[in-house]
């Protein structure tokens, strides 16, 4: 017993298994958040977006140098970590984890996440409240990335823009593109909306400036549904009323325009324009000119007698 103590390694391979999770903690951290963030809101998994830890950096003003050297620094200190992890054969592991935990915690203030974690239920309600949002607007966007290939002009596909938007509870739609600018804009009353400003593909999509009206209730319960009171002259309901549910859903309605107008522009490098219009190659014209497009002519034959059989009283 005495020698399968002391030749036991267990300390050994546990040490080895925990010091890597140490090593990769800010990656692992990182990914876990995606995930929780986009599965909530109803998302996929594997869609980007900018609520990285890096996008946090940036946002807070850091410049591209200072967020690398950030991460630089926080990642050298959990590598210690695990390399004493693993020197110590794990006995020092509970110490280490209480003091990455602290860490965590630390950068999370900084990076405004922890009002965010210490209000979980709020913000749990909230992302399950725009799950049924967001998969409303994913299945807009489908349809509207599909009829890039079916438009025939730009302005056949900007009109299927403003009617992608004007379902989604937007006030106003702003595009801009090489040759000119167009807008659609509905009337709500004078209340205070949401903006968002959109460069796609760097302008070679257009820009794209959105607005949805915030509704009151929001600002007080933003889990609430827009109500819809007797003398709302607003046709579209709910509304986008909360912040969070704005930003998403406008995300997915530029990224929408990008990739119809990719669909459309068939890969092309030159910037989109209204005017742009499907040329077809000059056989294919005259056989779709050629179609039956023309209607139907419908010859009435003559009627045939129709004989019937009749009972042979012989048999």
């Amino acid at each position: 017993m005495l020698l399968a103590l002391l030749s036991s390694h267990k300390g050994t391979v546990f040490a080895a298994l925990v010091a890597p999770l140490f090593v990769l903690a800010l990656p692992i951290l990182d990914v876990t958040l995606a995930i929780l963030r986009r599965g909530l809101r109803g998302l996929p998994i594997f869609r980007p977006d900018r609520k990285h830890i890096h996008h946090r950096l940036l946002s807070m003003g850091l410049s591209r140098r200072k967020a690398v050297l950030s991460l630089y620094a926080v990642t050298l200190i959990f590598l210690a970590m695990g390399f004493v992890a693993f020197a110590s054969r794990g006995q020092l592991t509970p110490l280490l984890l209480g003091l990455a935990i602290i860490i965590v915690l630390f950068c999370a203030g900084r990076l405004s996440f922890s009002r965010e974690w210490f209000a979980v239920g709020r913000v749990v309600g909230n992302s399950l409240s725009m799950r049924r949002q967001v998969h409303y607007t994913l299945a807009l966007t489908r349809w509207f990335v599909l009829e890039g290939e079916r438009c025939s002009s730009v302005e056949g596909l900007w009109l299927d823009l403003v009617f992608v938007a004007q379902k989604l509870g937007f006030s106003y739609v702003h595009l801009t593109l090489a040759d000119g600018q167009r807008v659609w804009e509905q009337a709500n009353g004078g209340e205070p909306s949401y903006e968002a400003r959109h460069e796609l593909q760097g302008g070679r999509f257009g820009i794209l400036v959105v607005k949805a009206p915030a509704c009151e209730s929001g600002h007080e319960d933003p889990a609430s549904r827009c109500p819809r009171s007797p003398d709302c002259e607003r046709p579209l309901c709910p509304c986008i009323s909360e912040v969070r549910a704005f930003e998403v859903i406008s995300d997915l309605l530029a990224e929408g325009w990008a990739k119809a107008a990719m669909k459309w522009n068939a890969g092309q490098q030159t910037p989109l324009r209204f005017d742009g219009k499907v040329s077809l190659p000059t056989n294919q014209s005259h056989a779709r000119s050629s179609q039956s497009y023309a209607p139907a002519r419908v010859s009435e034959a003559e009627p045939k007698p129709i004989n019937t059989p009749l009972n042979d009283p012989a048999g």
